[in-house]
């Protein structure tokens, strides 16, 4: 599922009008993960085993909000952030587990670390 930069207004709208059609495996977290959208029944409408959170490392925005984090970490979302992890891919293979990669995980040089938190 790739919601955008979308707020919880308009995940109520997608959940009044698609619920059954919602159900993904892979979830791009709305709006980089900000206070201002993965409400409780959205996470539960798309019921993902993986959440992506596309947001810089130690950006200007404080994204990704802690709340967020815990609405995912309570259902038991496996979590990734590209602040932490560089650009990450996806692999889906039918029957198997999905694999992810991360870009610095790849492309290991001194200057590309993982950050610390």
């Amino acid at each position: 599922m790739l919601p955008g930069d979308i707020e919880k207004q308009t995940e109520r709208k997608l959940i009044q009008l698609y619920s059954e059609k919602l159900a993904s495996t892979v979830l791009i977290a709305p709006h980089h993960g900000s206070n201002t959208s993965s409400t409780t029944d959205f996470i539960n409408a798309i019921n993902p085993t993986v959440v992506l959170f596309p947001a810089a490392y130690l950006n200007r925005y404080h994204f990704l909000s802690k709340k967020v984090q815990k609405r995912y970490k309570n259902k038991n979302i496996v979590s990734y952030s590209t602040g932490k992890a560089g650009a990450l891919s996806i692999h889906f293979q039918s029957g198997e587990k999905l694999k992810k990669k991360s870009w610095r995980q790849q492309s290991k040089k001194i200057w590309t670390s993982v950050p610390t938190d």
